[in-house]
């Protein structure tokens, strides 16, 4: 049965909504529905999950369509099965991003900081650490696993299809990570400056 499949794969992505190029999926958790639609826009699946079962109140799928979710079921599983590692070092980011947010939020002067300039801030803090701890290779991967959870791209989780958000997400971070780096360059070299002046 595709719907079971079809739930788990939206699980795997963590999101509630998936367009691909050949089919997009929809679940609607407050009337437990899945939608399955193809490249056109025609809707091949619509069941309701009630009572621990699926019941197809729409049915338009092929015997390909089955054979394709039938191939693609066995990959499924086999990345579910790893899921808790990905999920626990996903919420160990998060905890990270929560700290540093918290911090930047009990300094005065970023109390009433928008989400942007949360997260510039949250990326010089990883930076800092990184760098005061010795650990300062591969700073963008450290601060893009951080801003991974941020809460705006936590938003754009769920609200964009895959693809886009793939793609910016990595803008965002890169932005996120260059403003970082020239903010934080600019005030490393005006305490540089101040010292030679009070020599």
């Amino acid at each position: 049965m595709v719907s079971p499949i079809l739930k788990d794969f939206l699980k795997l992505k963590q999101v509630e909504n998936f367009q691909g190029e050949i089919y997009s999926a929809t679940w609607k958790s407050d009337s437990q529905t899945l939608t399955l639609s193809d490249s056109s826009g025609s809707t091949k699946l619509e069941a309701q999950y009630t009572n621990g079962e699926w019941q197809a109140k729409v049915d338009n799928l092929t015997s390909q369509d089955v054979a394709f979710f039938e191939k693609l079921n066995p990959k499924i599983q086999e990345k579910l099965n790893t899921t808790p590692s990905v999920e626990q070092k996903r919420q160990v980011l998060r905890q990270e991003y929560e700290r540093l947010r918290n911090q930047i939020h009990a300094d005065p002067n970023l109390s009433g900081a928008g989400m942007e300039k949360v997260d510039i801030a949250v990326a010089m803090r990883v930076i800092k650490e990184a760098v005061e701890s010795g650990k300062s290779d591969n700073l963008l991967n450290r601060v893009g696993g951080v801003l991974s959870q941020s809460d705006r791209l936590r938003q754009w989780k769920q609200s964009l299809p895959e693809n886009d958000y793939q793609a910016q997400a990595k803008a965002y971070i890169m932005n996120k990570f260059e403003q970082a780096t020239q903010i934080r360059a600019s005030l490393l070299a005006e305490r540089e400056n101040s010292f030679d002046l009070a020599r």
